[in-house]
């Protein structure tokens, strides 16, 4: 099995996959990232790579994961599309995408009337899971499940 982790950053992910005994290569523009990549996961092949233009051929993985990432590309379309072309055609891909409607930014508007997000990234995007299921329908991605996740609310002692 071959694993793609496109914006792999830390490289915790690609850890995970070498321990499961996968082939496991990661992207990231940061060199940074990678840097710490190296040191977590030290038997991944590992390049600094832009997620809208992949530098493998075409049904390369069997699978492809994007946790967290697809959201602060520059062309979101593009890299859906980058990340259908290197898989396989009986390949599957794993998307971690921010949810427009996150329970805690609900709540965030209705006790001050913002949402709260604070962010350090230059793109940020934020939809519904009909507007990402959209995108990645339309791109070459089609989705089979969806499952939820909210992060762990801490209680105030």
């Amino acid at each position: 099995m071959t694993l793609l982790d496109i914006a792999c950053g830390g490289g915790h992910f690609l850890r995970a996959a070498l321990a499961a005994g996968t082939v496991a290569v990661g992207v990231d523009l940061s060199t940074e990232a990678l840097k710490l990549a190296r040191a977590n996961a030290p038997g991944a092949a590992l390049l600094c790579a832009n997620g809208e233009g992949l530098p493998f051929g075409p049904s390369t993985f069997d699978y492809a994961v994007n946790l967290g990432g697809l959201e602060h590309f520059l062309d979101p379309a593009l890299g859906v599309r980058e990340m259908a072309r290197v898989l396989k055609p009986d390949g599957r891909a794993v998307l971690l995408l921010p949810n427009s409607y996150f329970l805690m930014t609900i709540l965030n508007v209705w006790r001050s009337g913002s949402t709260g997000r604070r962010t350090d990234q230059e793109v940020d995007r934020w939809a519904t899971r009909g507007e990402w299921t959209r995108l990645l329908d339309e791109n070459g991605l089609r989705v089979r499940s969806v499952l939820k996740y909210n992060y762990r609310v801490r209680q105030a002692p």
